[in-house]
């Protein structure tokens, strides 16, 4: 029988939200987001029971039950997480 060959896993960074939304801040002012950056703001967001979409004019909408807020950039979303008080 032979011995499993076990490999080592990439260390985790330890990034904390903020961290992560100051380095979403530097990566795109307009045009397409950055999908991964778009994917952990929509994820940050859907833990606090709201909903982000990607608008037509390179803009954000985030949305819950009676609140909508449009925002200019992911940093301005990001912003707006730390506000509500998004969780991990």
């Amino acid at each position: 029988m032979a011995a499993a060959k076990i490999e080592a896993l990439p260390a985790a960074t330890g990034q904390g939200f903020s961290e992560q939304a100051q380095s979403v801040s530097h990566q795109h002012t307009s045009g397409e987001p950055d999908s991964k950056a778009f994917a952990t703001m929509a994820a940050r967001l859907a833990l606090a029971g709201y909903s982000l979409h990607h608008l037509a004019d390179g803009g954000f909408l985030v949305t819950r039950w009676n609140f909508s807020a449009r925002l200019p950039s992911l940093h301005a979303v990001g912003q707006l997480v730390e506000q509500i008080g998004g969780r991990s």
